[in-house]
């Protein structure tokens, strides 16, 4: 039996999929490519965490299924800029800056430790 936690990872484009295994290798991560596919997983697993773009189309439903159905799901977005952070904290989510994916990828496994993957933070 495995004790990592599970981290639902929502984009809409299949290319980054390819990578967020070995960013996070410490998580049973479970892949959606579209808001309705993320919904049908947030239902039937309760993942831990939800990472998304905030450019995503139904970032709010997502945060609203999960508050519902799994509360202890943690929605966590990769923002452009301060004005995305910013929406992002006042709809409950963790911001991490798109910026900051190339030095998360360059890290090994051993640094990407702990119960939030990333440094997740909320953005002021």
């Amino acid at each position: 039996m495995s004790n990592k936690q599970t981290l639902l990872f929502v984009n809409e484009d299949r290319r980054a999929f390819d990578w967020i295994g070995q960013l996070l290798p410490n998580f049973n991560i479970i892949t959606a490519a579209s808001p309705g596919e993320a919904v049908y997983h947030i239902g039937t697993s309760a993942p831990r965490f939800v990472l998304a773009d905030s450019s995503m189309r139904g970032l709010t439903m997502l945060q609203e299924v999960a508050k519902t159905s799994s509360p202890s799901t943690t929605m966590i977005v990769f923002t452009k800029n301060n004005r995305d952070a910013k929406w992002a904290q006042d709809h409950g989510m963790l911001a991490i800056p798109k910026r900051s994916i190339p030095v998360a990828l360059s890290e090994t496994a051993e640094t990407v430790q702990g119960e939030v993957p990333l440094s997740a933070t909320f953005c002021n």
